[in-house]
């Protein structure tokens, strides 16, 4: 009974989109979507590499419900949110907003598996670029005040849990120069490098290295973004003041391209859960 209070019979819910497609442009698409009554603005927009066809053929003779599972499983993503779940409406709200950019969730497919890619950038209406691996999980700590059941960090031999991130932005008053303060709290899961972290020393030093990792990918991210021209993360909403002109789109991005950009961590992490040595 569950299943038809969740999803009525015949009710669109999420629609998978192609690659390829999304790369030519997706706008007359959503549109239609739009006008269409039956179609509730809460459909979840999903990008999709590989061969889902295969995917599905496969699956429906185990499990007859797939897109019930698939549903609930977008909803619980959602609902975690450790990553960019995206819904008809708020692809539409950035689609048509001169200060940011559209993002949505790639999933990979193939004969077994239908699993998470990262974050499809989008400008516009056509899919230009993506976010994969480690640096998807830096752009979800920046995206907004995110959750990260874990974040690894291969380099310094570490992983944090429970991560949770608050981000503060200031623009200064030419637009020059774009200072980003994120918040980090969590816990270390598992260590296993060379220092004592059982040290207070040494365990402050591993502090300042994690906190060097996460600016330096950050800044790398953020110049990424610039170059590929592309605002996901609405940044241009910090030029809006009151009783001053918007700024146009054209302008926002002009600023955009060539700002200075500062990122600073605040890392407060709790003692260690598990040392390999």
């Amino acid at each position: 009974m569950n299943y038809f209070r969740e999803l009525k019979n015949g009710q669109l819910r999420m629609l998978l989109l192609d690659e390829k497609i999304s790369k030519k442009g997706i706008r007359q698409l959503v549109n239609t979507l739009l006008t269409d009554p039956a179609i509730s603005q809460r459909l979840y927009l999903v990008i999709v590499t590989g061969d889902v066809n295969d995917y599905i053929n496969n699956q429906l003779t185990k499990q007859p419900d797939l897109d019930y599972f698939l549903y609930l499983m977008f909803k619980h993503y959602e609902k975690q949110g450790d990553i960019n779940i995206v819904n008809l409406h708020q692809f539409m709200k950035k689609l048509y907003s001169p200060y940011a950019d559209p993002v949505l969730p790639i999933f990979k497919a193939n004969h077994d598996n239908f699993s998470y890619e990262g974050t499809a950038l989008f400008k516009d209406d056509r899919l230009i670029s993506s976010i994969q691996k480690r640096k998807d999980e830096i752009f979800q700590l920046i995206s907004n005040n995110y959750y990260l059941k874990t974040l690894e960090i291969p380099s310094l031999s570490v992983s944090l849990g429970k991560v949770r991130s608050k981000v503060e932005m200031a623009m200064n008053h030419d637009y020059s120069t774009l200072t980003m303060t994120v918040k980090l709290e969590g816990r270390i899961e598992e260590y296993i490098g060379e220092k004592n972290i059982l040290d207070y020393n040494q365990l402050a030093d591993l502090k300042k290295d994690i906190i060097s990792y996460l600016e330096a990918q950050s800044r790398d991210l953020l110049k990424n973004l610039q170059k590929s021209k592309v605002d996901p993360l609405q940044i241009g909403t910090l030029t809006l003041t009151p009783f001053s002109r918007p700024m146009s789109e054209q302008e926002w991005f002009q600023h955009w391209e060539k700002m200075q950009i500062k990122v600073v961590y605040e890392l407060d992490i709790q003692p260690l859960t598990k040392v390999i040595g």
